[in-house]
């Protein structure tokens, strides 16, 4: 195991970085109010086929904060990821994963043009893409009064956004996160506390992370983008274009040519990318429905349901790593396992039973 750093403009993020160099790489991003160290089981298991990195993300853990407290923009978060691409060395594809805010900040990194061919697969772990949300929204107000219920249920779920993101009321909020998360992904998720989880550094990543949603979920932009080599473009076009990546990074590699996906950028969030998306069923802050939202836009998508809440990377690691790793070895030219073949047909459009 090895940590580094790695710069993106003014940002200093911290990486940790498992398994031997020449093998497939995964790359791990955490939510809020999270650290790295949230994903410590299901990178220990994976380590053994790939090479697990993992970093705290900008106001997280161990990396420095933006001097803006609103420069958490979702391009200036896809400088930090493109940051922690070339700092690792990741020349070929990556299997990206992302739980809560890691999982939207994956979302548009298989959508946006900015890490076109950078990505060869993604597992999205309850963190919707806001695209497809808002399609979700308006085709299940259209489909009648049950559409309507599962809109209002999703609002229920989703009450504490607005606290997060009022000024005063947000800190104070983040406080008392801070101070009851321990007891209640033991609770709740049936994920005792360890050593790296929560976090030591919590209060300030409660605090920190209300950037997260202050900067991408209201209409006012902040002043600021971030600068140097990867800092963020000013999102008159909040497709994300540019980068490094475009010319140069077509999908060579392990994940060559289609299998390495080509991401296409538009209104209704399509992607080539295959996606994976795992669902806890009990999960208390997102509905199957809206989580399920990826269907359609998403071109090869394997809908997997997990009997677990929010935090289940924690509560079944074994479970959570073992996924990851069948969908990335198929990826990568492996044989698609008949539990994948399920996962498969559980993602078509119009389907509604799950692969597991």
């Amino acid at each position: 195991m090895r940590d580094q750093r790695v710069r993106s403009g003014e940002i200093r993020l911290a990486v940790r970085v498992r398994g031997e160099g020449h093998r497939p790489t995964v790359v791990l991003v955490h939510g809020y109010p999270d650290t790295g160290a949230m994903w410590d089981e299901v990178a220990e298991r994976l380590a053994g086929r790939f090479r697990v990195v993992a970093y705290d993300v900008r106001g997280a853990g161990a990396s420095s904060s933006p001097s803006d407290p609103l420069d958490y923009r979702l391009d200036a978060l896809m400088g930090d990821l493109e940051a922690v691409l070339d700092g690792v060395g990741a020349d070929e594809p990556v299997h990206l994963v992302g739980h809560d805010w890691g999982s939207v900040q994956g979302w548009e990194a298989v959508i946006g043009d900015r890490l076109r061919g950078r990505i060869a697969s993604f597992t999205s772990i309850s963190g919707p893409d806001r695209r497809h949300m808002a399609r979700w929204a308006r085709r299940a107000v259209r489909s009648g009064p049950r559409g309507v219920v599962e809109v209002l249920d999703q609002a229920r779920r989703s009450v504490y956004m607005p606290v997060l993101m009022a000024p005063k009321i947000g800190e104070l909020a983040a406080r008392l996160l801070a101070a009851g998360f321990p007891r209640l992904i033991a609770r709740r998720e049936g994920a005792d506390p360890r050593s790296g989880h929560p976090a030591a550094t919590r209060p300030a990543d409660a605090r920190n992370g209300l950037g997260l949603y202050r900067a991408n979920m209201t209409r006012r932009r902040p002043a600021r983008y971030g600068g140097g080599r990867y800092g963020g473009a000013p999102p008159g076009d909040a497709r994300l274009g540019g980068g490094r990546s475009g010319a140069g990074r077509s999908g060579g590699g392990r994940a060559g040519g289609a299998r390495s996906g080509v991401a296409r950028t538009d209104g209704e969030g399509r992607t080539d990318v295959p996606v994976q998306l795992i669902i806890p069923i009990k999960d208390r802050y997102g509905s199957q429905s809206l989580l399920l939202s990826a269907r359609g836009p998403v071109s090869r998508l394997y809908v997997r349901r997990a009997p677990a809440g929010h935090w289940v990377a924690r509560s079944h690691p074994d479970l959570v790593a073992r996924w990851i790793s069948e969908f990335a070895e198929h990826i990568d030219g492996g044989p698609e396992t008949p539990a994948l073949t399920r996962a498969r047909a559980a993602g078509a459009p119009g389907k509604h039973s799950g692969g597991r």
